[in-house]
């Protein structure tokens, strides 16, 4: 299989179900629970070893936006939050999404309505929409 995590199952039908607003909101709250934690640990031990203490908002923010780049390109579209909930991020065709839509989740992340857009007919959030992706529930979904 390479690298594309579901291309060997496009020649057969795909079918994308979107994760429901409570396993979202599930996957944020975890996310924000592993991020602190993650902040918390890796400034505790820069502060031991440099001895400077780098907290403000905009390395919080930094670090907000590089947790979900990265969880998401290197662990094939999932985060802690995912994992739990069974959901992933993968391209309307059903595709890993590649660094490209990944950094337009996390730049579109920052925009303040992102989030209200997960109410929609379709739980698509902002981020979702510009980027052309989707979180699909991995139980209901044909992958």
């Amino acid at each position: 299989m390479n690298d594309n995590f579901l291309d060997y199952k496009l020649h057969n039908k795909v079918n994308l179900v979107p994760a429901s607003i409570s396993k979202r909101l599930i996957n944020l709250i975890v996310d924000v629970i592993a991020i602190v934690i993650l902040y918390v640990v890796i400034s505790f031990f820069l502060r031991l070893v440099i001895g400077i203490f780098f907290f403000s908002w905009i390395t919080v923010l930094i670090f907000f936006l590089l947790y979900f780049g990265i969880s998401e390109l290197v662990m094939d579209g999932k985060t802690f939050g995912k994992i739990i909930t069974r959901t992933r991020v993968v391209t309307l065709q059903g595709y890993k999404p590649d660094i490209s839509a990944i950094f337009i989740r996390m730049i579109a992340r920052l925009l303040p309505i992102d989030g209200l857009f997960l109410f929609t007919k379709e739980n698509k959030t902002l981020h979702d929409q510009f980027s052309k992706t989707i979180v699909v529930d991995e139980s209901l979904s044909q992958l």
